[in-house]
């Protein structure tokens, strides 16, 4: 047996591993691209699930009615079926929140899978964030619904401190205020809590205010070009509002205008 006989085998073996190896890489490069083309395209998808989730609420909202609007299936006020209906959007929004959560473990593995270029500000999805994150959610939706507060003021600085960038954060922000705010606005009127007047007027002003505070934002960040001035800005309007929420609510108590005692949410003159 002469040398070429031994050495022959070996190239060979050599040669198919580069093949294959080389075949890897080009599949790999493959898939990655063809997921940056997928996050690149608008997510329809997302978009339909949050509007599901929206339109689900009032419907229940609707169908258990309060003191400001009937129930357009008959239900009283207070009873076992109305209670129920209130109950039900906890498994509801559990189904979606679950649903999601799978989704991010399951890309975020693909993505490691075959090397995802990750960028600075994007979220890498873990068991560990799957579940913390949306607790801050529900922490941001109750604060919204029981103290009056955007949500955004929750969950912006939650998106800052994981590392999203500041424009994106406010976009984000923005973004989900318009869900949090109209679900919550519905159950105000259902529950005749919302003073049509005082909700228009509101909604003009705080409409104007996002345009003239989107702008200045904007066009500080693109003079000075740093994104930072957005943080900054996120920053003082959570201290202010805090400040002016602490301070509001101890003239009312000084005063003597506040009624800290539970009122039936069936009573429509409860609370003024």
């Amino acid at each position: 047996m002469n040398s070429f006989d031994v050495e022959a085998p070996n190239l060979v073996n050599t040669r198919k591993s580069k093949l294959q190896v080389g075949g890897a890489i080009e599949n790999q490069a493959q898939a990655v691209k063809m997921m940056l083309r997928e996050e690149a395209r608008t997510p329809w998808g997302k978009f339909l699930a949050l509007l599901a989730i929206l339109f689900g609420l009032i419907i229940l909202t609707i169908f258990k009615g309060g003191a400001g609007s009937d129930s357009v299936i008959g239900v009283s006020c207070g009873t076992a079926v109305y209670w129920v209906l209130v109950l039900i959007a906890v498994p509801y929004l559990g189904s979606f929140t679950l649903f999601f959560a799978d989704k991010r473990l399951k890309d975020s593995t693909k993505k490691e899978e075959i090397d995802y270029p990750y960028v600075e500000g994007d979220i890498r999805w873990n068991k560990r964030s799957v579940v913390v994150y949306p607790m801050f959610a529900i922490l941001a939706g109750t604060a919204a619904g029981c103290l009056g507060i955007g949500g955004g003021l929750v969950l912006g600085p939650l998106l800052l401190d994981i590392g999203v960038f500041p424009p994106v954060v406010t976009a984000t922000s923005a973004f989900t205020i318009i869900f949090t705010a109209t679900s919550v606005v519905s159950q105000f009127i259902v529950l005749g809590k919302l003073p049509f007047a005082h909700g228009a007027w509101y909604c003009v002003l705080g409409f104007i205010a996002a345009v003239i505070g989107h702008n200045f934002v904007k066009s500080l960040v693109k003079k000075y070009k740093k994104n930072s001035i957005v943080s900054l800005v996120l920053g003082g309007a959570v201290g202010i509002s805090g400040v002016v929420l602490i301070a509001t609510s101890i003239l009312d108590l000084a005063g003597g205008g506040v009624d800290l005692t539970f009122s039936s949410l069936c009573d429509p003159n409860a609370g003024e």
